[in-house]
């Protein structure tokens, strides 16, 4: 019994954690989605019989390299916490977290192209943006509400 109420207790420290780690990106993302340095696309995917979220992803152009900066420093400080990190050639970033009710997967891209050669989703051919960032959260039993 001592040994099930430690290993639960363990569990519900590490869930937590992993939930407070993701919560500085899930920050970033929200002020970026309201803030003029950035341009958002929103797409979400419902289950069709019960109408809930199973997915949502937000992909943010980030307009600005401090923008940029934030988020990669957001990522290194919550490396230790996520289920996944990987950088491909110094230009792509991503970081997962999981708990028991979602998974939450961060890709920061940087646009290593100059000037008009810049091709990224959802961006306007000739406009150039430091980064890209992806926010996706999937929902295991659809979202609440």
């Amino acid at each position: 019994m001592k040994h099930l109420k430690l290993f639960m207790t363990l569990m519900a420290v590490t869930i937590a954690m992993s939930v407070q780690a993701q919560s500085q990106l899930t920050k970033i993302t929200e002020e970026l989605r309201k803030s003029p340095n950035a341009d958002m696309t929103y797409i979400e995917n419902r289950d069709p019989k019960t109408k809930k979220i199973m997915r949502e992803k937000s992909v943010i152009n980030v307009k600005n390299e401090a923008d940029h900066k934030r988020i990669l420093e957001a990522i290194e400080k919550e490396r230790p916490n996520a289920t996944k990190y990987q950088i491909v050639n110094n230009n792509v970033y991503e970081i997962r977290f999981e708990d028991e009710n979602k998974s939450y997967k961060y890709i920061l891209i940087k646009n290593s192209a100059k000037g008009n050669n810049s091709i990224m989703l959802g961006v306007p051919l000739g406009t150039s943006y430091p980064s890209m960032l992806i926010e996706e959260i999937s929902y295991n039993n659809g979202a609440e509400g």
